[in-house]
């Protein structure tokens, strides 16, 4: 009898030996597909990276083999590299192919095509091509004459920094194009162009305070010295 139990507790304990294994083994064998999986994934990755990479090289080689050949004025070189990667979404590309139209260089001068192709850039965030569109719509050169948009735009490429947009947008709130006419505004505008360099929104500027009253002029340095500390995200009253 007790030879019986021993027998019976050896059996078992290897049985629990051997099924522990089974789950040890099967544990074991998911864990390596995990791993593999990983290992893949984190191949492809880096291989996409590796074509992302390779696929940039490629648009910047076409881009300053374009803008070489626009300097030396061979337009057709530069026009068959930039419409490759216009049709591939570049927005540097199809903002030159709209300078190209607009200018007459390598296409007859075309405001409305110069238009299209600013547009596509624009509508994508593209601030050249935004601030170019700003200038067609303020002189409706291509497309209608609309000084609200013109204004949307180049209140757009201001607040990136650009000190001819903010003058512009002065001059707008200065004689009330596309927006109610307001000096102050203007005054802050014109401030925050000059100082950031550009010499001719001081002179508009100096003019504009010379028909203000002080508390005016007061308000707009105040306004324009706020406007920049938050980044353009308070300009107004």
């Amino acid at each position: 009898m007790i030879k019986f139990i021993i027998q019976a507790t050896i059996f078992a304990f290897f049985s629990s030996i051997v099924h522990a294994d089974s789950h040890s083994e099967e544990k074991t064998e998911t864990e390596q597909k995990i791993v593999t999986s990983k290992k893949l994934e984190n191949s492809e990755e880096r291989m996409n990276k590796v074509i992302a990479l390779q696929e940039k090289r490629e648009v910047l080689k076409k881009l300053n083999i374009a803008w070489a050949a626009y300097k030396n004025n061979e337009y057709q070189v530069a026009v068959d590299q930039w419409q490759e990667l216009a049709t591939e979404g570049n927005n540097v590309a199809r903002f030159f192919l709209g300078l190209m139209h607009s200018q007459g260089q390598g296409f007859d001068q075309d405001d409305v095509e110069a238009a299209n192709w600013y547009m596509l850039a624009a509508d994508e965030g593209y601030i050249p091509a935004q601030w170019r569109l700003a200038i067609l719509h303020y002189h409706g050169s291509g497309v209608p004459q609309d000084y609200k948009k013109a204004l949307d735009l180049y209140t757009t490429v201001a607040q990136s920094g650009d000190p001819y947009a903010q003058k512009m947008i002065g001059t707008m709130y200065s004689n009330g194009l596309g927006v109610q006419q307001d000096r102050i505004k203007a005054h802050m505008w014109f401030q925050i162009s000059a100082e950031n360099g550009m010499a001719l929104a001081l002179k508009e500027q100096e003019k504009l305070a010379a028909e203000m009253a002080l508390d005016e002029v007061a308000l707009a340095n105040s306004m324009a010295i706020k406007c920049l500390e938050t980044n353009f995200l308070e300009c107004d009253y």
